[in-house]
């Protein structure tokens, strides 16, 4: 099964000024057995690792069975190593108004302890590091890439 949110990520990637990005692919991908991977997509832009999660939905709700383990710990591991690692989140319910909800594997993991099955579009956006809507045009990830948050933590963490 395709997933288009990935497709859309992977395009913004490819155009991504002073990056170079990769995509893992996925068991799906070629109907053979791949083994797990660390995630969608590894970036790199101006000298710095990304580690990207893509996931959409367009429930009501956020379903936490959409979140894997082995995908939480390896961008948990990512971080540790020194990375960015991020939950690419897209809340598709409404056609024309797209929203992406970028969130560290610490948060999401804090959203899904507890017994609830899903998280809220709003206590998404609430533990959202970087958010947008997307334009016509597409994602304009680079906006991400700057984001001063990340930046700031690099010169002062």
């Amino acid at each position: 099964m395709r997933n288009m949110f990935q497709d859309e990520v992977g395009r913004e990637l490819r155009n991504l000024p002073n990056g170079y990005a990769v995509r893992f692919y996925d068991r799906r991908s070629f109907g053979v057995p791949f083994p797990k991977q660390p995630a969608d997509y590894l970036v790199v832009h101006k000298g710095r690792v990304w580690f990207l999660e893509c996931k959409s939905c367009h429930q009501p709700s956020f379903p936490f069975k959409n979140v894997q383990e082995h995908q939480l710990l390896e961008l948990e591991r990512a971080t540790t190593a020194g990375a960015r690692a991020l939950f690419l989140v897209c809340d598709r319910r409404t056609r024309g108004s797209f929203r992406l909800y970028c969130i560290e594997p610490e948060a999401m993991r804090n959203l899904m302890s507890g017994d609830r099955r899903s998280a809220t579009w709003a206590s998404l956006a609430a533990v959202s590091v970087f958010s947008k809507v997307k334009s016509p045009a597409g994602w304009d990830l680079a906006e991400l890439f700057e984001n001063d948050r990340f930046i700031r933590e690099e010169t002062h963490g």
